[in-house]
């Protein structure tokens, strides 16, 4: 049979919210309602990842196909859960339960409200337990793992970039003040929890990463060289040119690290993360979670083969345009974004991607050569 598409989002809300610093995550909620339309036209069957496994490998004249949401956004709940139930559409959602807060009544819903409600529907933010209970149990959403912490650490001695009014800041942040993680999308006060002109450096994927801990007293250091510093007109090589000379005493002195993580002690962590996520979901939602999408994309063998270990099924693997997925217990997936801000070529795109992933004339064929020119491969 032809291949199984896997779409996979993070939010999904009427519009970008400017309040949020990532919501070039967003995909607005016209496309994704676009391609369910048009899927439910062409007698796709929606199914979860279970099924997926069962039926991948099987000859079928059906045309089935999953749909993927990375992160638990509070928006899958308000705003997408609606059109899922509308549709009878199934969708799986990855959660990080230390962005999970504990609110204990759901929140409204997008069909629970009338339009002078509509200013006040909060859909910043993550689900909370009390959502994903109530979506896992309407058997249209399958809550599965997206690691425990979903972050990143610092893995090198460069810097690449300085705190500032638009820095990327929610890992170093959040790896100091992990409480705060599950707010950190309203709370106007996160980003101000460290000072301008802190140093953030070089980092990776949690479960990927081998951590090393930047001495405080440097990071003090930079923050009072920068104190006077215009942060409105933020210059990555200006903060450089003035941080230098302390910068090269901490490397001269051998002293800017002062901690590395052992091969052990990331052997440990990454097996925590992993076996922790499951088991926190596994008690929270009352249900087996055998699946784990790698936050950011990143992993390595290690990695899949401690959640292998640990008791996964399955992890996601990215693979690249002239690449195929030959992995029993790997799913790869495709991304779904916005086409110039239209709706007929975002649709279009979609189609065609779907269609080419199927291995449908003449899409794949188009693929293939488009393969071949860009990277000198089929």
């Amino acid at each position: 049979m032809s291949n199984i598409p896997i779409v996979y989002y993070h939010s999904v809300a009427p519009k970008k919210n400017k309040k949020w610093y990532k919501s070039y995550l967003t995909l607005e909620q016209k496309y994704f309602e676009d391609l369910i339309v048009w899927l439910k036209k062409k007698d796709y069957i929606f199914i979860f990842l279970e099924e997926y496994f069962k039926l991948k490998n099987q000859e079928s004249n059906k045309k089935y196909i999953c749909l993927n949401f990375d992160d638990g956004c509070l928006d899958n709940y308000v705003h997408v859960f609606p059109l899922l139930k509308k549709y009878s559409v199934k969708a799986t959602i990855y959660v990080n339960p230390e962005f999970i807060p504990e609110i204990e009544i759901p929140r409204k819903t997008i069909d629970q409200i009338n339009k002078k409600e509509n200013n006040e529907l909060e859909e910043l933010g993550f689900c909370s337990w009390a959502e994903l209970k109530l979506m896992q149990d309407s058997g249209l959403v399958d809550i599965q793992s997206h690691t425990l912490s979903h972050t990143k650490y610092f893995v090198s001695t460069k810097i690449r970039e300085f705190h500032h009014p638009k820095s990327n800041y929610l890992y170093p942040i959040a790896n100091l003040y992990p409480q705060k993680k599950p707010n950190y999308i309203s709370d106007s006060n996160f980003k101000n929890l460290i000072p301008y002109g802190t140093p953030f450096f070089e980092e990776k994927s949690a479960v990927i990463a081998k951590r090393i801990f930047i001495s405080k007293s440097f990071e003090e250091e930079c923050v009072t060289a920068l104190k006077n510093y215009n942060w409105e007109q933020y210059s990555k090589q200006e903060c450089l040119e003035i941080v230098n000379p302390i910068y090269k005493k901490y490397l001269e002195s051998n002293s800017l690290i002062e901690k590395t993580e052992t091969d052990v002690e990331l052997e440990e962590r990454v097996k925590m993360e992993l076996a922790e996520s499951k088991k926190i979901i596994e008690q929270k939602l009352s249900k087996n979670v055998q699946y784990c999408c790698w936050p950011h994309g990143d992993y390595n063998d290690h990695a899949h083969k401690t959640a292998i270990q640990v008791g996964y099924d399955a992890t996601t693997i990215v693979l690249k345009h002239f690449e195929k997925n030959t992995f029993a217990d790997r799913f790869d997936r495709i991304g779904h974004g916005s086409v110039k801000n239209n709706r007929f070529l975002t649709l279009l795109k979609m189609k065609f991607k779907i269609k080419a992933y199927q291995n449908i004339f003449p899409y794949i064929q188009v693929e293939n050569l488009f393969i071949k020119i860009k990277y000198g491969k089929s």
